[in-house]
């Protein structure tokens, strides 16, 4: 093996080396170089063996068919030539590159299909040309449009295709596409660095790529075929993406936010206090001037920043003018947005403002709905009709007034507390009710009072009772039989008869 490896480095030094393969029929190395001849080393028997020898000034790379064993070498003059090596002899000798209208140009990868009928030859213009061994002319001519060389092409079988699909990539992109028809399925372009090589595991759409940086960047395409056995997990993250497409571009969105957040922490800020009278039309104008800044400091050319300037609207910088300042100050120009005329004139300003619904309303959750998990709900949302019916109900008794009045209590809310109270003190001077009433917030009314005891205490005669008579002797009312005495006996005891010492009474 020291003898094998002392041959090699001095054929290496004599001649550059560009590509390999391996004859497993024969234990022969298949090796082409900057020069005519093919090289073979014998792995068995540890030496070199006699070379091949072709027509082309030098080989760019060689590809065995694993099918028939075929050996086929392309040139830089833009040949191929085929070897049996039962024979050692050229059994074939074609111009590949000809008849794509390149004929200066050299071939720069060459593999069989599995059938072992058809080879696809990839030339450095950046086209690929399909030939059937049985005619010299291409039936297929694709074109990669970037004019570099074609790199690699691998024939790939799938259970999703009936056809092999094939892989062919250059410096810049990597295509997949049905050599029958010449459709595409897909192609690959990364964006870290250039193509060097592209490595596909059998039978399943997992893709690696070999660029010039210092990660290997991963695949999956589940139209091209199924995830791996070892890496079953592919399927998971396909159907989730599926479910939901647009969630790395939310992610995205949510991490530019969250990186505007920092900065803005980062920088001093000004606390401005809304004026009383249209504290709404403040503090649009002062959201719509702080996003006009953030989009000015973001921009660094200067002529965007002149063409976002000129696009700028009112700012509270243009009503602190004397003119314009009275529209924050005095009340007889305040804007009631939820008046018709105001709505006739601004009939998309509804929209902007928050729903009178989802502010005093909130939805009614059923048991259906209780019981769905978030999976399930995402999995069922399919099937349900897009049109669905919610019920609501209303939060409480201010809200329900508000709401039948067309007004909205956000305003309200936002108050300082301070505010809130001078303005109660003013609706109950201005309403003209009764002494002992109170006006709450939302229309709400309170009134107090003290109970006080009397000094008699009569009962309603609906309340009579009857009093109970006692427990004693009574007549039972039934008819005499014999004579009745009406005394008594003043004996010294109870006798019975005679036996008592009292008088008779009269008759």
């Amino acid at each position: 093996m020291l003898g094998l490896l002392q041959g090699v480095g001095l054929f290496c030094s004599s001649w550059m080396g560009r590509d390999i393969t391996y004859d497993h029929w024969s234990c022969d190395l298949l090796c082409a170089a900057s020069s005519p001849e093919l090289y073979r080393i014998n792995l068995e028997q540890g030496r070199f063996l006699s070379s091949f020898n072709t027509q082309s000034p030098a080989l760019n790379v060689v590809c065995r068919s694993k099918l028939h064993g075929l050996v086929a070498c392309g040139g830089e003059d833009g040949a191929v030539e085929c070897f049996d090596t039962r024979v050692r002899s050229s059994v074939g000798r074609i111009d590949a590159v000809g008849p794509s209208g390149d004929g200066d140009q050299e071939v720069t990868s060459l593999e069989f299909n599995g059938d072992g009928l058809s080879m696809a030859v990839g030339s450095s213009a950046g086209k690929v040309l399909i030939y059937d061994l049985r005619s010299s002319r291409p039936v297929r001519i694709e074109d990669h449009m970037y004019g570099s060389p074609i790199l690699d092409i691998k024939w790939h079988h799938t259970l999703n295709f009936e056809r092999p699909m094939l892989i062919t990539s250059d410096n810049h992109v990597v295509r997949i596409w049905d050599p029958a028809t010449g459709e595409g399925l897909t192609s690959i372009e990364p964006t870290t660095g250039a193509i060097n090589d592209v490595c596909t595991f059998p039978g399943s759409g997992l893709i690696l790529l070999a660029l010039d940086s210092s990660q290997i960047p991963s695949y999956f395409i589940p139209s091209l075929g199924p995830a791996p056995k070892w890496c079953s997990s592919l399927e998971n993250f396909t159907a989730k993406a599926l479910a939901d497409p647009f969630e790395f571009e939310e992610y995205f969105e949510q991490h530019k936010r969250e990186k505007l957040e920092k900065e803005r922490e980062s920088r001093i800020t000004i606390k401005r206090k809304l004026p009383k009278v249209n504290r709404g039309l403040a503090s649009r104008l002062l959201e719509t001037e702080d996003t006009e800044n953030e989009k000015r400091d973001a921009v660094e050319d200067d002529k965007t920043k002149k063409k976002s300037n000129k696009k700028k609207g009112i700012s509270m910088q243009d009503l602190e003018d004397d003119r314009f300042k009275a529209i924050f100050t005095n009340k007889e120009f305040e804007i009631k947005e939820d008046s018709e005329e105001y709505l006739a004139l601004h009939p998309m300003g509804a929209k902007k403002q928050t729903s009178l619904l989802n502010e005093h309303f909130e939805p009614v959750m059923s048991d259906d709905d209780l019981s769905l998990g978030e999976d399930d709900g995402d999995a069922s949302s399919e099937d349900e009709p897009a049109t669905k019916k919610r019920m609501y109900e209303i939060k409480n008794e201010e809200h329900a007034e508000a709401f039948w009045s067309r007004k909205s209590m956000a305003a309200e809310e936002s108050l300082p507390m301070g505010d809130r109270v001078s303005a109660l003190k003013d609706d109950r001077q201005s309403s003209g009710l009764p002494r002992g009433v109170k006006q709450g917030p939302g229309g709400s009314r309170e009134i107090t009072f003290t109970s006080r005891n009397r000094a008699t205490y009569q009962e309603d005669d609906d309340d009579k009772v009857e009093p109970r008579k006692k427990r004693g002797v009574q007549s039972l009312g039934l008819k005499s039989q014999g004579p009745v005495f009406n005394g008594r006996g003043r004996g010294r005891g109870r006798g019975r008869g005679n036996r008592g010492g009292g008088r008779r009474g009269r008759r």
